[in-house]
């Protein structure tokens, strides 16, 4: 089992959907998977951490890899962005 979502990565890894810019989506990568890794003490953690999953398929993306014709890769992804739509939504700052 992955580890709880955090508002802040959920809507991280939405945005990094919407970039053009590799190593931008690279760093959103490390930030979030240093992030979660040191919060679980575990690299485990890390593995089917929604956000991460996100990050790393928008990663994958734009640097020409892709997974086109892949259905399991296509539920999972599916599955991450669920799940981080439904985080980033729970968060509603107060002004």
């Amino acid at each position: 089992m992955s580890a709880p979502i955090l508002p802040a990565h959920a809507r991280r890894a939405l945005l990094a959907l919407d970039a053009c810019n590799a190593s931008g989506v690279l760093l959103a990568a490390h930030q979030t998977a240093a992030e979660i890794v040191r919060a679980e003490e575990s690299t485990d953690a890390a593995r089917d951490y929604p956000p991460l999953v996100l990050i790393l398929a928008k990663a994958g993306e734009l640097c020409g890899g892709n997974s086109i014709g892949d259905y399991e890769a296509f539920e999972r992804w599916a599955a991450a962005y669920q799940a981080c739509k439904e985080a980033a939504e729970e968060y509603r700052p107060t002004v």
